[in-house]
């Protein structure tokens, strides 16, 4: 598990440290003091596959490697500066560090981003990506040792793209039944999940003891963002989730739901959890979940300007968090 993370020049953080890091860590502050910022930095660390997809991820991309490039990738250094050093750095409770740094390379052409990747521990093992504005991103050969992110960004799935997760979870032996189990956590009623075509399309039915199936995507928007979180971790085997706005789309009562669902899949698959939220009530839930376990497992991160409107982050433990709400104080 991650214990701490470091930003240097990297997006609207001249230098940022987050420690110590829990089981699961919500991200709060107010509009652009770099929420979404952490979520990228530890995608661009952590995304392998998934990184050529960043500009989309949690933004809206313009489309063409060339715009996005200039739009996106020569925006990740600390206001756009040529000189400025670029890092993201994590360190875990086994005392490795991963790393991702811009090269230190004034020959570089400026069409493209050269990006060195290390893994720290008994011995150093490096690695580079280069991200032009006509290619892409290309990389080197990476370390298998790296634990792998997987990324949720604001909008939900649709049914039917739900459903093609299913199907891929239900193609893997004993995984239809463990996804099944988790989300019985937040729905006792659910017996088992099936694949039907039954109109156009083929959707997941649910049975919860009624007289007929129910279209999963019926149970609410709780359940179905569970089931795309759960079918995604599962398939991709991942040790870190990244979700942006965590509380998109899920109504104020579901937020209890939605945090034991996650509170039982970061503990059953040993991942660890970075949520952004804007809410109030999403924090005051989370807060509720865990205060139920005897496992410090939550913290909130929220990001500020300081007197020299730099960004510095504030972080409140579990077992403070509850009593900071009581008395109101500003957590968001």
């Amino acid at each position: 598990m991650l214990i701490s993370l470091d930003f240097k020049g990297f997006r609207q953080f001249k230098a940022l440290h987050l420690e110590p890091l829990s089981r699961v860590n919500l991200i709060a502050g107010r509009n652009n003091t770099g929420k979404t910022a952490i979520l990228e930095g530890l995608m661009l660390l952590f995304g392998d596959g998934q990184i050529n997809q960043l500009p989309s991820i949690f933004r809206s991309a313009v489309g063409s490697s060339r715009d996005d490039f200039d739009s996106y990738w020569r925006w990740l250094t600390y206001q756009k500066s040529p000189t400025e050093l670029m890092g993201v750095e994590a360190r875990d409770d086994k005392k490795r560090s991963y790393v991702v740094s811009r090269a230190e390379n004034s020959q570089q052409p400026s069409e493209s981003l050269v990006l060195e990747y290390a893994l720290v521990h008994s011995q150093r093992e490096s690695w580079s990506a280069t991200i032009t504005a006509t290619a892409g991103m290309a990389f080197s050969q990476g370390s298998t040792k790296m634990p792998r992110a997987v990324s949720f960004a604001t909008r939900s799935l649709t049914p039917v793209e739900s459903t093609w997760k299913y199907n891929q979870i239900a193609a893997k032996k004993g995984g239809r039944q463990k996804l099944t189990e988790l989300l019985r956590r937040i729905e006792p009623r659910l017996q088992e999940l099936q694949y039907l075509k039954l109109g156009d399309n083929a959707l997941v039915y649910a049975d919860v003891g009624l007289t007929d199936l129910i279209p999963a995507h019926q149970l609410g928007q709780g359940f179905v963002r569970l089931m795309q979180i759960y079918a995604e971790v599962l398939l991709a085997e991942a040790k870190i989730v990244l979700i942006d706005e965590i509380e998109n789309g899920i109504d104020y009562h579901a937020l209890s739901e939605l945090w034991q669902g996650l509170q039982a899949i970061a503990a059953q698959n040993d991942v660890q959890i970075f949520a952004t939220t804007h809410s109030y009530e999403c924090i005051r839930s989370a807060s509720e979940v865990f205060a139920t376990t005897a496992e410090d497992d939550l913290a909130v991160h929220r990001l500020e300007f300081d007197g020299k409107q730099e960004v510095r982050v504030v972080t409140i433990r579990e077992d403070v968090l509850g009593s900071a709400l009581e008395i109101e104080l500003e957590v968001r």
